[in-house]
């Protein structure tokens, strides 16, 4: 199985002996609609629905206060993006500093945990 090494410009397919698999970024499987999702796999639908409920869900607060709260501790996530460096090259060329760093201020609170 060969992954494409230059910069990403779309989905693509990916052919191995036990599978056909498809890379794309979640922004371009969603930015117009699931029927995306779709149209890479093949499959046809006749009704998709494309909402998120979770805001009418019963555990909204605490999902909400989750988010709010998560700590990931900033040696995780550095030796995330470092696990998959040559991916994120791919999906957002010279961009991995900067995610990284984004990353970092989203989920490394500056505050205790235990």
């Amino acid at each position: 199985m060969v992954l494409q090494t230059e910069p990403y410009k779309g989905p693509y397919r990916v052919d191995h002996e036990l599978a056909e698999i498809t890379l794309a970024r979640f922004s371009d499987l969603f930015k117009d609609s699931m029927k995306n999702i779709w149209a890479l796999s093949g499959a046809s639908v006749q009704n998709v629905c494309e909402t998120n409920i979770s805001e009418k869900k019963w555990y909204s607060a605490k999902y909400k206060k989750f988010k709010a709260d998560v700590f990931i501790p900033e040696n995780v996530i550095h030796q995330t993006y470092l696990d998959r460096k040559d991916l994120i090259e791919v999906f957002y060329p010279g961009l991995f500093d900067e995610l990284l760093e984004a990353d970092c201020r989203t989920y490394c609170h500056l505050r205790s945990h235990p």
